[in-house]
């Protein structure tokens, strides 16, 4: 059976070289021929036609360095990350000055939580290029995961003199000083990023929230709407700081007056996870089932109608809402996550173990940062 099995694989092999090769050919040398072939095959979406044919590449000279990274890429593409980090870390053998190489190899590490790995990867490309924001930035990023506060801001301030309209970088930075308590710096960069990109929610979130440090709370909430007419299913922490005590009942009437506009009905969302924080369950789900009602064939109202069944341990209510967001939007990676975890508490742990794949294969990791991966070998 195996011996069958690799006969028809060689037989496979042969004939996409034959009638790859027929294609392409125009009486070039053949790694030229190759070449052309991969990059015809990558244009229509065939990626595993171009990956061969940078492998034949390849099979003809072991130094061609062009040929692991071009097939490191399309690896990268199709989700094989350690195909991909085999050639790029070959192609960087071949030449160790080749930036991208060690960029795009970061941000597989950085999929993968192996973040030591990825911000050498990134210290790397910075070595070579230091005009390269975005490594300063994704290496932030992941300073500021593993609590290195300092490390982080240096790196967004740095990602932000190479390139002053890095909007992420002046938010992240303002994160970092809020919780410092330094507003006055993160008013200014949140400033500026909205005046790089004036629909990024996060900006408005940050922006209400030390409004609300400051006790000026009709200012949050404006700022908190803003966000919410950006993105009405935006995920809002409430309350932040002390709205519940000041202003409370003006931001849900608010809400409420959103929710009269059509363009915002998704704002019932908001009311909804206002309600889970008062522990008002029932009203709650009041507004879910409005959403579900006003949009039946929105995956997002099933899957915040879950979080609220979750809430009051109604596992297999909520199991069925994932369900249906699922059917009407099998991409979420977010839905799996959600019902790997719902699948957990019910102890059924092949099929919590089925969407850890899922959430994988549609995120290249999974954020397994609440309970260990159900599927550990």
């Amino acid at each position: 059976m195996k011996t069958e099995r690799l006969q028809m694989g060689l037989r496979l092999k042969i004939t996409l070289f034959i009638i790859g090769f027929i294609w392409c050919a125009n009486g070039q040398s053949l790694i030229e021929e190759y070449n052309e072939c991969a990059a015809e095959h990558f244009h229509l979406k065939e990626y595993d036609s171009a990956i061969f044919f940078y492998s034949e590449i390849i099979s003809l000279n072991l130094e061609d360095e062009n040929a692991y990274f071009d097939r490191g890429f399309v690896k990268d593409l199709i989700e094989d990350y350690e195909g991909a980090i085999v050639d790029f870390t070959q192609q960087i053998a071949i030449d160790s000055e080749h930036v991208d190489s060690y960029f795009l190899r970061g941000m597989i590490w950085e999929k993968k939580k192996e973040f030591t790995k990825a911000i050498q990867d990134y210290t790397s490309v910075i070595r070579l290029e230091d005009g390269n924001a975005d490594a300063h930035y994704f290496r932030g990023r992941i300073k500021e995961n593993m609590k290195d506060e300092l490390g982080a801001f240096m790196d967004y301030s740095d990602a932000i003199r190479v390139n002053p309209e890095h909007a992420d970088a002046y938010i992240h930075r303002a994160w970092i000083k809020v919780k410092q308590k330094d507003f006055l710096l993160a008013e200014k960069d949140l400033a500026k990023a909205v005046s790089i990109d004036s629909s990024n929610v996060q900006s408005y979130y940050y922006l209400g929230f030390i409004q609300e440090e400051n006790h000026s709370f009709d200012t949050a909430i404006s700022y908190y709407l803003n966000a919410i007419r950006l993105n009405p299913f935006f995920e809002m922490d409430y309350p932040i700081g002390e709205l519940q005590k000041h202003k409370l009942t003006d931001y849900t009437s608010s809400l409420k007056k959103l929710i009269t506009d059509q363009k915002f009905a998704a704002a019932d969302h908001q009311l909804a996870l206002l309600f889970v924080y008062l522990h008002q369950y029932d009203q709650a789900l009041l507004f879910c089932n409005k959403a579900i009602s006003k949009d039946s064939l929105d995956a997002n109202n099933y899957y915040f109608r879950s979080r609220v069944n979750l809430k009051q341990n109604k596992r297999l209510e909520a199991l069925s809402d994932l369900n249906s967001a699922i059917d009407l939007n099998p991409n979420n990676s977010l839905f799996y996550y959600n019902r790997a975890l719902n699948y957990i508490l019910l102890n059924e742990k092949e099929k919590a173990c089925a969407d850890y794949e899922n959430e994988i294969r549609l995120e290249g990791f999974a954020h397994w940062w609440i309970l260990p991966s159900p599927c550990a070998n």
